[in-house]
Order: structure tokens, then sequence, then C-alpha cells
């Protein structure tokens, strides 16, 4: 229902008639608002009442009276002000100013005030006039002055830049055109003017122009090509510079004249020059320099021509030496170690045999690896003899192991295994030829430097260059040496082979001798001259048969019963061990039939076929003869009455074709069967006898020094009667 402001003065007018009237017929004020205040919550009229309750206004002329209070503040007022003013409630008012402004485009409502467009647009007419007169202005300035909220000056003000303001914003700065183009201008001007390189801060603290302001005329600029110079440093005004092109000129124009007067110049002086990429700097001017070879290091820039007299420096002292420290070839600019390695890298490609050392000045030829190789010749044939003799210790100490550990291992001794190669026995080896020698980098390290062949700085990467070179020298004198060691040894082995081969055929012929010798005694003696055989010969010749079979060359070593069992174990043939066995069983009687027989089964190819066989008529005549010699030399040698008694005796049998075996309790019988050969020598004989009991009377009497004077004197004149005795034989 809409209530006109005519129906609301007639309605009033009602009122006043009826207060008017009749005293008792007039309504009170409390009435009077009750009723207006259920025409209002009826709907029946559409009106507000004031803050005080005592009056009321309809909405339509509420709006009215908000336009007016607007327009009467010069077209710009707050709700609480509005509010206040119409003394109607803040609801009421804003409710009123959404309506104004929802239905006329006349009125906005900015920052809870309703302004008017003609304040707007005498404040955008305001600003154009101070911008035609400053050319820039600050947002904040304007708060400040107009003393407006920035919501207000931001969200209508400035949003006709461009339209109704003649202008460009960027940020808090408002400016002109030609105020633009006037400070680009002075930009221009600024770098044409400049002549060396200016930090961009203080060129931009000379125009009066934001930032973004700045780079754009600056931009433009460069675009159409109005600055004589180029930025390094980036789009910072802080770390970034100008550099003019006639500081540019000055610096090509220095750096050429350096590098032809000084060949070398340093890279931290064109960073001081503000050379911010050398290589592409160097492209460039290598174009315009006369000296165009140049060679870029990390810290210093060298001409060619430096280069080739450091070369040749270097090279000089490298065949000298065989080393160099290429510091001292350098000059001093050049102090870096990237500088020396890129240098010492560009030497080494020119020079294949030059070996650089990493972290190092220092170079060195391969002929320096040969010569040093060479010096510790001594080394080596040292390291090689400890080497060789270690790995012997070790051998024996497995060898001797082998018996004292009591393992009844069977060694391979490299014979067939019917040990008819005997002769080509070898020492055991532990893989000896095969051992790897390793030798300590301090040993070789201490080596290099006694022998003061290489500088100090050197010695550890020579030493881990020739180590395994050494090594391998080291492993092939060690080779050398055991393998030399191995030929004498086996050389010797076979010598003693053949000795004990020989020796055993001759134990064993003299056996068959004594044996035969025997026989010319009585049943009783010649069963005690047989044991005594077996105990002295046959033993000897059982032991000198072990040794040989199992390969051990200790023929000093006595063997006692343990051991010979635990040697014959270790016998590879079944064969050998059960005739070894045999054959020490059967020296324990006094038959030689047994013995015999394990003899010629010795003897035979399936054991280990040796020569053994009773001599014939001839070979004893030799052997007696030999036998007799050998008696004859041990008499003339001896000075013992009781020994010189004994082999005067046997030497006699000897020359009368009876050769014997026996020890001094044999005499008596020998000498019984003496005098039985030799009837026809009665003063021999009885020189025989007389010297007999001196013996046994010195024995008796051993303190008795004139007895043993007197036997010494009958055992001389024994001598001279048999030995004349045998040359009257002889001539004869």
């Amino acid at each position: 229902m809409s209530t006109t402001w005519a129906d609301i003065q007639k309605l009033a007018a009602d009122f006043q008639r009826v207060q008017l009237a009749e005293r008792g017929n007039i309504l009170s004020e409390k009435n009077c608002i009750e009723v207006v205040s259920k025409l209002i919550a009826s709907n029946a009229i559409d009106a507000v009442f004031t803050k005080d309750g005592r009056t009321y206004i309809t909405k339509k002329h509420l709006l009215t009276e908000v336009k007016n209070e607007c327009i009467a503040h010069d077209g710009r007022i707050s709700l609480t002000e509005l509010s206040h003013a119409l003394n109607i409630e803040f609801e009421h008012v804003e409710e009123a100013v959404f309506a104004i402004t929802k239905s006329s485009t006349s009125f906005v409502l900015c920052a809870g005030e309703i302004i008017t467009n003609e304040y707007v647009n005498k404040l955008c007419d305001e600003l154009n006039s101070r911008l035609a007169n400053v050319g820039q202005i600050s947002v904040s300035e304007l708060v400040r002055t107009w003393d407006l909220p920035g919501e207000i000056i931001n969200g209508l003000v400035l949003k006709q830049i461009g339209e109704k303001i003649n202008a460009v914003r960027d940020g808090d700065i408002i400016c002109t055109m030609f105020y633009l183009d006037s400070q680009k201008n002075i930009l221009r001007a600024i770098l044409n003017s400049l002549t060396k390189v200016t930090l961009l801060s203080k060129i931009e603290s000379y125009v009066c122009l934001p930032s973004s302001f700045f780079w754009s005329s600056l931009d433009d600029l460069i675009s159409r090509k109005e600055v004589p110079g180029t930025f390094i440093g980036g789009r910072q005004l802080s770390s970034g510079f100008y550099v003019p092109n006639i500081h540019s000129l000055r610096v090509q124009s220095f750096v050429l004249r350096t590098l032809e007067r000084d060949r070398i110049l340093e890279v931290s002086t064109l960073k001081k020059l503000f050379v911010t990429d050398v290589d592409s700097y160097l492209k460039n001017i290598r174009k315009d320099s006369r000296n165009c070879s140049l060679i870029v290091l990390p810290s210093s820039i060298i001409a060619e021509s430096l280069l080739t007299e450091i070369e040749q420096s270097v090279q000089t002292e490298v065949s000298d030496k065989l080393f160099c420290d290429v510091v001292h070839h350098v000059p001093p600019q050049i102090s870096t170690t990237q500088d020396i390695a890129s240098l010492l890298a560009t030497l080494s490609k020119k020079h294949k045999e030059w070996i650089t050392v990493q972290d190092s000045s220092v170079l060195y030829t391969r002929e320096l690896l040969v010569h040093t190789l060479k010096s510790l010749g001594n080394f080596i044939s040292e390291k090689a003899k400890e080497e060789a003799e270690a790995r012997w210790n070790r051998e024996k100490t497995a060898v001797t192991n082998d018996f004292s550990d009591k393992k009844l291992k069977k060694k391979k001794t490299g014979r067939a295994k019917n040990l008819k190669a005997n002769d080509d026995d070898s020492p055991k080896h532990v893989d000896t030829l095969n051992d790897t020698v390793r030798i300590s980098k301090d040993a070789l390290f201490a080596e290099l430097e006694r022998i003061q062949n290489i500088p100090y700085e050197l010695i550890d990467e020579v030493a881990e260059r020739i180590i395994t070179s050494i090594e391998s020298a080291v492993q092939e004198r060690v080779d050398s040496i055991i393998y030399g060691v191995e030929q004498e040894n086996a050389q010797s082995q076979k010598r003693s082979h053949a000795q004990m081969k020989e020796k055993v055929r001759n134990l064993y012929e003299n056996i068959c001798l004594f044996e035969q010798g025997t026989s010319e005694f009585s049943a009783s003696v010649a069963a005690d001259l047989q044991q005594y055989l077996m105990r002295t010969f046959c033993t000897d010749m059982c032991r000198t048969l072990l040794l040989y079979l199992s390969g051990v060359s200790r023929p000093s070593a006595e063997l006692s019963v343990k051991a010979r069992d635990e040697m014959i174990n270790t016998l590879e043939s079944k064969e050998c061990r059960d005739v070894m066995t045999d054959l020490y069983l059967a020296t324990t009687s006094s038959e030689f039939n047994a013995f015999h027989e394990c003899v010629s089964r010795l003897a035979s190819p399936a054991v280990c076929s040796l020569n053994l066989k009773m001599p014939d008529r001839k070979r004893r005549v030799e052997i007696v003869s030999t036998y007799r010699e050998e008696l004859r030399k041990q008499l003339e040698e001896s000075d013992d009455p009781a020994a010189g008694l004994l082999l005067a005796i046997l030497f006699l049998l000897a020359r009368n074709g009876i050769a014997v075996n026996a020890s001094g309790k044999f005499v008596s019988h020998l000498l019984a069967k003496l005098e039985t050969v030799m009837k026809n020598e009665s003063s021999l004989l009885g020189e025989l006898q007389s010297t007999q009991r001196l013996v046994v009377a010195s024995i008796k009497k051993k303190d008795d020094k004139a007895l043993k004077d007197e036997l010494t004197a009958k055992l001389e004149s024994l001598k001279t009667a048999i030995f004349g005795l045998d040359i009257d034989g002889n001539d004869a």
C-alpha cells in the first residue's frame, strides 16, 4: 500500500479536528502513537518513527530527505551522520540509501558514505588540475590532502584514470604521460652522459619515476637503440649496472695492450672491469687482437707465446731430471691450484709421455718410472731373497710338522706309483711357485725416500704406479731363486740317491762276502758273527733303503723304532711297506735266507728295481781286495792298541782270502782262525798273541802308564811286522 504525503496531511488534519473537538472526545498523545503504530503494523501506512518516537515520516519522503541531506553536505555524507541529522534509526537510513543507489546512478555508496557523481567529478577535475601542475602525485598524498578514505579514492576517483583523469598509475604513483616523457628524456640524457659503470639504483635516484615506469622507460629506450651501453646484473636496481660503450672500449683497449705487453691477464682484473662473461668477451676481443691465440685458465688468461715459453722451460728440466715442478716456470700471476691443474692438463695433452699428479704441480715422464725400477734392483733382490727364505722356512716347518704331529699322511714325492723313477724325485713344496708376492707400500716408500732419486712429492705417486711392477719383478726373482735351488736340490738329490743306491749295493755285496767269511768258523762262532753282521751291516742297509724309498735325505739321522714304523707307513706302495717291514724283521734273526729273500723282493721291478744281487767270484775278489786296502789304511792311521789289534787280525785274514765283520770280542776266535791259515808265520802270530795279552792287561789296569807306553810301542812293532810281511808277499 502506497501512502502519499497528501494522505498523511489529510490524516493529520483529521487528528487536529478531533483534538479541537470536545475535550472528552480528544485522543491523548499516547493514544495517537498507538493508533499510528497499529496502522504501520497493519501496513495501512508506509512510515517510520523518529528516534524519539514522537514523530513519523513516510519511507518515500525519507528518500527525499536523504538525497537533500547528501546534496546539502556537498555531495558526500556518511550514513551515521544521516541517521543523526534526520533523527531516524540507522537501519532505516541504510535501507533508504540502498534504495537510492539502486534506483539512481547519481548516487553511490562507498566506505559507509553516500556520494553523488558530481562530487566524484569534482575530485577528478581537481586531480587533473594538480597533475597538470606537479606531473605526478601519490595516492597517499591524495588521501592526506583530501582527507578521504583510500577506499573512496581508489574505488571511485582513480577508476576514472584514462577516462576523466588524464594520467597513468603505477602502484601508489599517478603521473601524466607528459611527465613520463620528460623523465624518459632525462633518463636518456643521463645514460648518454655516463662514461663509467654505474649502479642502476644510482641512475634511478636521478629520475623521479617509480620502478615499473623506470624499467618500462628503459626498455623503450633500448628498443629504440637510444642507450649507448649495456646492462649487467639482471633487472635489480640494487645489483644491476649500466656499462657505457665508451667504458667497454677503454676496457678492450686496456686488455689488448696488457696482453700484448705482459702476455698474461688475471680474470679477477676483468671482473673488476665489469666483464662478467669472460669466454664470450674473449671471443669478441680475439677479432680485434693481433695476438689472437689466447689460453684461458680458470683465474688468468695467457698468450700462446707465453705458454710456448713455459712448455720449453718445462721440457728442458724434464729432459734433465725426468720430472719438473711447473710452479717454478710460470709467472707469479698463475698461482691458484685450478690454474696449475689446467696448465698441466694442457701440457700433458701435447706430451703424451708426461704424467701429472693429482693435486700437485709436479709432472714426470714414464722414463722416470723405468729409471726408478732400475735403481731398485738391490731392493728387489733383497726382497726376493727374504721371500724365498721365508717360503723355504714355511716348507721345512710343514715337513717337520708332518712328523712331529704324528700325522701318517702320505706325501706326494713325484715318483711313479711303481717307484721306478726314484732318481727324478724332487723336493716337496706347498704351492711355492704359485704364491703371490706382496710388497708393503710403506717399505717401498721408505726405500724410494732413501735412494733420493725423486722429489718427496712424487714418492707416493711413483710408489703407487710401480708397486705392481716391483711385485712382479720380486715374484720373477723369487721364482728364479726357487727354481735354481730346486734344480740344485734335484741334482743333489739325484747324486744322493745314486750314492745311496751305490751304498746299498756295496753294503749288500759286503754282507754277502762277510756271510761267506763266517763259514770259515765253527758253527757257534759263525752264528755269533752272523748275528753281529745283522746288527751292523744288515741294519745299516735296511735304514739306507728306507731313507731312499721315503725320499728323505737324512743319512746321518738315527731312526727309533717308532720313527722307523711311521716312515714305513708313509711309503706309497703297499709292496714296499710290506717288504721293508719283513726286511727289518729278518734282521732280528741270524738266518740270512729270509734277509736275501726280502732283498730279492725289493730289487724286483714291481718294488724299486734296484740292481741287488750276490757278487760273483770275480767281484768277490775285487771286494776282498778293496776291503783289505781299507783295513790297511785304517791300521796305518790307528793309534788305539785294541782297535789296532782287531784291524791287524782282520787285515791278515782278508789277505788270506777270509773277509769277516767282527768286533773286539771276537779277537780270540779270529786269532785262533788266523793261526790255522798262517802256520808258517809263527813270529807274527807271537807278536799278535803278545799284543793281545797286553791289551787285556791294559783294560784291567787303565791307569798303568808304563803298560800303555809298552802297548803303544808293541802296536807300532806289530804294524811294521805286518806291513813288512805284506810287502814281501807282494814282491813275491
